[in-house]
Protein backbone atom coordinates (compact mmCIF):
# COMPACT_ATOMS: atom_id res chain seq x y z
CA UNK A 1 0.00 0.00 0.00
CA UNK A 2 1.02 3.69 -0.65
CA UNK A 3 2.75 5.21 2.39
CA UNK A 4 0.74 8.41 2.24
CA UNK A 5 -2.26 6.40 3.33
CA UNK A 6 -3.13 5.24 6.54
CA UNK A 7 -5.65 2.99 5.49
CA UNK A 8 -7.24 1.17 2.51
CA UNK A 9 -9.76 3.57 1.51
CA UNK A 10 -12.77 1.80 0.03
CA UNK A 11 -14.58 3.87 -3.08
CA UNK A 12 -17.71 3.58 -5.20
CA UNK A 13 -17.99 5.37 -8.46
CA UNK A 14 -20.99 6.19 -9.96
CA UNK A 15 -21.46 7.27 -13.55
CA UNK A 16 -22.42 6.54 -17.08
CA UNK A 17 -22.07 3.80 -19.50
CA UNK A 18 -22.37 4.47 -22.55
CA UNK A 19 -20.75 1.39 -24.39
CA UNK A 20 -17.86 2.28 -22.21
CA UNK A 21 -16.73 4.09 -19.18
CA UNK A 22 -15.80 7.77 -19.85
CA UNK A 23 -11.94 7.48 -20.51
CA UNK A 24 -10.99 9.92 -18.17
CA UNK A 25 -13.74 8.52 -15.32
CA UNK A 26 -11.61 5.14 -15.89
CA UNK A 27 -8.08 6.09 -16.07
CA UNK A 28 -8.56 8.44 -13.16
CA UNK A 29 -10.13 5.27 -11.25
CA UNK A 30 -6.97 3.43 -12.40
CA UNK A 31 -4.44 6.01 -11.06
CA UNK A 32 -6.30 5.82 -7.66
CA UNK A 33 -5.88 1.87 -7.47
CA UNK A 34 -2.02 2.74 -7.68
CA UNK A 35 -2.60 5.17 -4.47
CA UNK A 36 -3.78 1.44 -2.92
CA UNK A 37 -7.53 2.87 -3.15
CA UNK A 38 -10.30 -0.02 -3.49
CA UNK A 39 -12.68 0.92 -6.25
CA UNK A 40 -16.09 -0.30 -7.12
CA UNK A 41 -18.50 0.99 -9.97
CA UNK A 42 -22.51 1.47 -10.40
CA UNK A 43 -22.80 2.57 -13.86
CA UNK A 44 -26.18 4.20 -15.20
CA UNK A 45 -26.39 2.13 -18.75
CA UNK A 46 -29.52 3.79 -20.16
CA UNK A 47 -31.01 7.21 -19.65
CA UNK A 48 -34.02 8.58 -18.33
CA UNK A 49 -36.12 7.81 -15.55
CA UNK A 50 -35.55 3.87 -15.90
CA UNK A 51 -31.94 4.27 -16.09
CA UNK A 52 -31.50 6.38 -12.52
CA UNK A 53 -34.23 4.85 -11.42
CA UNK A 54 -32.49 1.41 -11.89
CA UNK A 55 -28.94 2.88 -10.65
CA UNK A 56 -31.20 4.16 -7.40
CA UNK A 57 -32.48 0.79 -6.94
CA UNK A 58 -28.84 -0.90 -7.19
CA UNK A 59 -27.17 1.47 -4.88
CA UNK A 60 -29.49 0.58 -2.07
CA UNK A 61 -28.46 -3.01 -2.42
CA UNK A 62 -24.69 -2.09 -3.33
CA UNK A 63 -24.77 0.20 0.12
CA UNK A 64 -26.49 -2.04 2.35
CA UNK A 65 -24.38 -5.10 1.62
CA UNK A 66 -20.79 -3.36 1.78
CA UNK A 67 -18.92 -0.59 3.45
CA UNK A 68 -17.91 2.35 1.60
CA UNK A 69 -15.95 4.95 2.80
CA UNK A 70 -16.71 7.67 0.17
CA UNK A 71 -19.18 7.64 -3.19
CA UNK A 72 -17.51 9.90 -6.22
CA UNK A 73 -20.03 10.89 -8.78
CA UNK A 74 -19.32 12.02 -12.26
CA UNK A 75 -21.21 14.16 -13.74
CA UNK A 76 -24.27 15.78 -11.89
CA UNK A 77 -27.40 13.91 -12.45
CA UNK A 78 -25.09 11.10 -10.78
CA UNK A 79 -23.93 13.00 -8.10
CA UNK A 80 -28.31 13.03 -7.52
CA UNK A 81 -28.52 9.71 -7.73
CA UNK A 82 -25.25 9.48 -4.86
CA UNK A 83 -27.28 11.48 -2.33
CA UNK A 84 -30.56 9.56 -2.51
CA UNK A 85 -28.49 7.61 0.39
CA UNK A 86 -27.96 9.24 3.33
CA UNK A 87 -24.87 7.05 4.90
CA UNK A 88 -22.25 7.48 3.02
CA UNK A 89 -20.31 10.78 1.93
CA UNK A 90 -20.30 11.86 -1.84
CA UNK A 91 -18.03 13.77 -3.81
CA UNK A 92 -19.43 14.98 -7.00
CA UNK A 93 -17.36 16.08 -10.10
CA UNK A 94 -18.77 18.35 -12.72
CA UNK A 95 -17.21 18.09 -15.86
CA UNK A 96 -19.20 21.09 -17.20
CA UNK A 97 -21.70 20.05 -20.16
CA UNK A 98 -24.01 19.06 -16.93
CA UNK A 99 -24.24 22.98 -15.91
CA UNK A 100 -24.00 24.58 -19.27
CA UNK A 101 -27.30 26.16 -20.51
CA UNK A 102 -26.58 25.37 -23.94
CA UNK A 103 -25.97 21.68 -23.49
CA UNK A 104 -28.30 20.97 -21.01
CA UNK A 105 -32.21 21.76 -20.20
CA UNK A 106 -33.28 24.18 -17.18
CA UNK A 107 -34.64 20.64 -15.24
CA UNK A 108 -31.41 19.09 -15.95
CA UNK A 109 -29.74 22.33 -14.74
CA UNK A 110 -32.17 22.55 -11.66
CA UNK A 111 -31.18 18.96 -10.31
CA UNK A 112 -27.82 19.05 -10.95
CA UNK A 113 -27.50 22.42 -8.70
CA UNK A 114 -29.44 20.76 -5.92
CA UNK A 115 -26.86 17.53 -6.18
CA UNK A 116 -24.18 20.29 -5.94
CA UNK A 117 -25.75 21.33 -2.62
CA UNK A 118 -26.39 18.00 -1.28
CA UNK A 119 -22.97 16.55 -2.06
CA UNK A 120 -20.38 16.72 0.80
CA UNK A 121 -17.73 18.51 -1.46
CA UNK A 122 -17.63 19.15 -5.14
CA UNK A 123 -15.22 18.74 -7.57
CA UNK A 124 -15.53 21.27 -10.60
CA UNK A 125 -12.74 21.05 -14.01
CA UNK A 126 -12.90 24.91 -14.09
CA UNK A 127 -13.42 27.83 -12.80
CA UNK A 128 -16.21 29.04 -14.44
CA UNK A 129 -18.95 26.77 -13.00
CA UNK A 130 -19.32 28.13 -9.61
CA UNK A 131 -18.56 31.12 -9.90
CA UNK A 132 -21.74 31.12 -12.32
CA UNK A 133 -23.79 29.39 -10.04
CA UNK A 134 -22.20 30.38 -6.42
CA UNK A 135 -21.97 27.28 -5.62
CA UNK A 136 -19.85 26.66 -2.53
CA UNK A 137 -17.94 23.42 -0.50
CA UNK A 138 -15.59 22.84 -3.77
CA UNK A 139 -12.25 22.19 -5.38
CA UNK A 140 -10.64 23.35 -9.16
CA UNK A 141 -9.31 20.42 -10.38
CA UNK A 142 -9.08 19.94 -13.87
CA UNK A 143 -9.02 16.74 -16.49
CA UNK A 144 -5.24 14.85 -16.27
CA UNK A 145 -3.53 13.23 -19.18
CA UNK A 146 -2.44 9.77 -19.10
CA UNK A 147 1.03 10.17 -20.23
CA UNK A 148 1.14 6.38 -21.10
CA UNK A 149 -1.53 7.24 -23.56
CA UNK A 150 -0.25 10.47 -24.89
CA UNK A 151 3.28 11.09 -26.17
CA UNK A 152 5.00 12.65 -29.08
CA UNK A 153 5.61 10.48 -31.70
CA UNK A 154 8.07 10.68 -35.54
CA UNK A 155 5.18 12.63 -37.53
CA UNK A 156 5.80 11.02 -40.66
CA UNK A 157 6.11 7.73 -39.65
CA UNK A 158 2.50 8.01 -38.08
CA UNK A 159 1.56 9.98 -41.32
CA UNK A 160 2.54 6.66 -43.46
CA UNK A 161 -0.03 4.35 -40.56
CA UNK A 162 -2.68 6.93 -41.51
CA UNK A 163 -2.06 6.81 -45.34
CA UNK A 164 -1.26 11.29 -44.63
CA UNK A 165 0.88 12.48 -47.41
CA UNK A 166 3.85 13.79 -46.14
CA UNK A 167 3.52 17.58 -47.67
CA UNK A 168 -0.18 17.78 -46.39
CA UNK A 169 -1.29 20.18 -44.62
CA UNK A 170 -4.09 18.56 -42.01
CA UNK A 171 -5.77 20.57 -39.15
CA UNK A 172 -7.28 17.73 -36.51
CA UNK A 173 -10.83 19.09 -35.24
CA UNK A 174 -11.31 19.16 -31.54
CA UNK A 175 -14.62 17.48 -32.55
CA UNK A 176 -17.45 15.97 -34.16
CA UNK A 177 -18.41 18.60 -37.39
CA UNK A 178 -22.50 18.06 -36.14
CA UNK A 179 -21.90 19.13 -32.70
CA UNK A 180 -22.65 22.36 -32.53
CA UNK A 181 -21.17 23.50 -29.81
CA UNK A 182 -17.57 22.71 -31.74
CA UNK A 183 -18.69 25.30 -33.44
CA UNK A 184 -17.35 23.92 -37.09
CA UNK A 185 -19.03 26.35 -38.88
CA UNK A 186 -16.10 28.94 -37.98
CA UNK A 187 -13.48 26.08 -38.71
CA UNK A 188 -14.49 25.85 -41.70
CA UNK A 189 -15.13 29.44 -42.94
CA UNK A 190 -11.95 30.30 -42.00
CA UNK A 191 -10.64 27.44 -43.41
CA UNK A 192 -12.05 28.42 -46.62
CA UNK A 193 -10.02 32.20 -46.14
CA UNK A 194 -6.85 30.43 -46.56
CA UNK A 195 -5.40 30.65 -50.04
CA UNK A 196 -4.10 26.91 -49.67
CA UNK A 197 -5.58 23.45 -49.40
CA UNK A 198 -5.77 21.89 -45.63
CA UNK A 199 -7.07 18.85 -44.50
CA UNK A 200 -10.02 19.12 -41.64
CA UNK A 201 -10.28 15.83 -40.06
CA UNK A 202 -13.20 15.88 -37.61
CA UNK A 203 -12.13 14.42 -33.83
CA UNK A 204 -15.22 11.39 -34.26
CA UNK A 205 -15.33 7.70 -32.70
CA UNK A 206 -11.73 7.46 -32.48
CA UNK A 207 -9.80 5.43 -29.91
CA UNK A 208 -7.14 7.04 -27.16
CA UNK A 209 -4.92 5.26 -29.64
CA UNK A 210 -6.24 7.04 -32.64
CA UNK A 211 -6.34 10.25 -30.89
CA UNK A 212 -2.78 10.00 -30.26
CA UNK A 213 -2.07 8.90 -33.96
CA UNK A 214 -3.99 12.02 -35.33
CA UNK A 215 -2.61 14.85 -32.75
CA UNK A 216 1.30 13.63 -33.44
CA UNK A 217 0.43 13.75 -37.23
CA UNK A 218 -1.64 17.15 -37.85
CA UNK A 219 0.10 20.36 -38.19
CA UNK A 220 -2.40 21.78 -36.03
CA UNK A 221 -5.28 20.98 -33.15
CA UNK A 222 -8.01 23.45 -34.15
CA UNK A 223 -10.81 24.46 -31.16
CA UNK A 224 -13.54 26.76 -31.68
CA UNK A 225 -16.20 25.49 -28.79
CA UNK A 226 -18.33 28.32 -27.64
CA UNK A 227 -17.78 26.05 -23.93
CA UNK A 228 -15.27 23.62 -22.96
CA UNK A 229 -14.28 22.24 -19.85
CA UNK A 230 -10.43 21.88 -20.50
CA UNK A 231 -11.08 20.85 -23.12
CA UNK A 232 -8.77 17.96 -22.48
CA UNK A 233 -7.69 17.62 -26.00
CA UNK A 234 -5.39 20.49 -25.72
CA UNK A 235 -3.27 19.28 -22.73
CA UNK A 236 -3.01 16.31 -25.02
CA UNK A 237 -1.99 18.16 -27.60
CA UNK A 238 0.71 19.73 -26.06
CA UNK A 239 2.28 16.26 -24.69
CA UNK A 240 2.33 15.44 -27.83
CA UNK A 241 4.04 18.77 -28.81
CA UNK A 242 1.04 19.70 -31.56
CA UNK A 243 0.70 23.33 -31.57
CA UNK A 244 -2.79 23.92 -30.87
CA UNK A 245 -5.11 27.44 -31.94
CA UNK A 246 -8.42 27.72 -29.56
CA UNK A 247 -10.62 30.15 -28.87
CA UNK A 248 -10.84 31.68 -24.92
CA UNK A 249 -12.94 28.35 -23.52
CA UNK A 250 -12.75 26.14 -20.72
CA UNK A 251 -9.05 26.99 -18.78
CA UNK A 252 -7.24 26.82 -22.31
CA UNK A 253 -6.10 30.55 -21.28
CA UNK A 254 -5.56 29.73 -17.23
CA UNK A 255 -2.82 26.74 -18.70
CA UNK A 256 -1.40 27.95 -21.74
CA UNK A 257 -2.07 31.42 -22.40
CA UNK A 258 1.41 32.92 -22.60
CA UNK A 259 2.91 29.08 -23.47
CA UNK A 260 4.22 28.66 -26.91
CA UNK A 261 3.25 26.30 -28.78
CA UNK A 262 -0.72 27.25 -28.27
CA UNK A 263 -2.57 30.50 -29.51
CA UNK A 264 -5.70 31.88 -28.36
CA UNK A 265 -8.33 33.42 -30.91
CA UNK A 266 -11.43 34.88 -31.17
CA UNK A 267 -13.93 33.70 -33.30
CA UNK A 268 -13.97 36.14 -36.22
CA UNK A 269 -13.12 34.06 -39.15
CA UNK A 270 -10.54 36.35 -40.97
CA UNK A 271 -8.20 36.14 -37.03
CA UNK A 272 -8.58 32.37 -37.11
CA UNK A 273 -7.53 32.35 -40.46
CA UNK A 274 -4.83 34.87 -39.83
CA UNK A 275 -3.51 32.82 -36.57
CA UNK A 276 -3.63 29.15 -38.69
CA UNK A 277 -1.47 31.01 -41.49
CA UNK A 278 1.30 32.33 -39.29
CA UNK A 279 1.04 28.79 -37.31
CA UNK A 280 1.86 27.25 -40.28
CA UNK A 281 4.37 29.81 -41.31
CA UNK A 282 6.25 29.39 -38.85
CA UNK A 283 7.70 26.26 -38.94
CA UNK A 284 8.77 26.35 -35.41
CA UNK A 285 8.82 23.05 -33.64
CA UNK A 286 8.18 23.23 -29.62
CA UNK A 287 8.96 21.13 -27.02
CA UNK A 288 6.30 21.25 -25.31
CA UNK A 289 5.06 17.32 -23.70
CA UNK A 290 7.17 18.28 -20.28
CA UNK A 291 5.00 21.09 -19.60
CA UNK A 292 2.53 18.69 -18.83
CA UNK A 293 4.63 17.36 -15.85
CA UNK A 294 5.93 20.40 -14.76
CA UNK A 295 2.42 22.08 -14.28
CA UNK A 296 1.06 18.67 -12.33
CA UNK A 297 -1.64 17.90 -15.33
CA UNK A 298 -0.75 14.62 -15.57
CA UNK A 299 -3.40 11.80 -14.55
CA UNK A 300 -0.78 10.84 -11.91
CA UNK A 301 -0.57 14.41 -10.32
CA UNK A 302 -3.98 14.73 -10.76
CA UNK A 303 -5.29 11.35 -8.90
CA UNK A 304 -3.10 12.33 -5.90
CA UNK A 305 -4.77 15.97 -5.31
CA UNK A 306 -8.32 13.87 -6.21
CA UNK A 307 -6.73 11.89 -2.79
CA UNK A 308 -5.68 14.34 -1.17
CA UNK A 309 -9.49 15.98 -1.24
CA UNK A 310 -11.29 12.87 -0.32
CA UNK A 311 -9.38 13.17 3.36
CA UNK A 312 -9.88 16.76 3.71
CA UNK A 313 -12.95 17.50 6.22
Amino acid sequence: MNPILKYKMKLLVICRKDNIISPYVEEQADQLRLLGIEIDYLTINSGGFKGYFDAYRRLKILTNNRFYDLIHAHYGLCGLIANLQWNIRVITTFHGGDLYLKQSSIIILFFCWVASVLSNRNIFTTRTIPTLYKIRKYEIIPCGVELKHFSNKDKYEVRKKLNIKKDEIVILFSGAFDDENKNSKLALESIGLLNFEVKLIELKNFSRRDVNNHLNACDILLVTSYSETGPLIVKEAIACNTPVISTDVGDVKEYFGDFKGCNITSYDSKDLASTISMVLQSHKSYSTSNYILESKLDGASIAKKVYEFYNEK
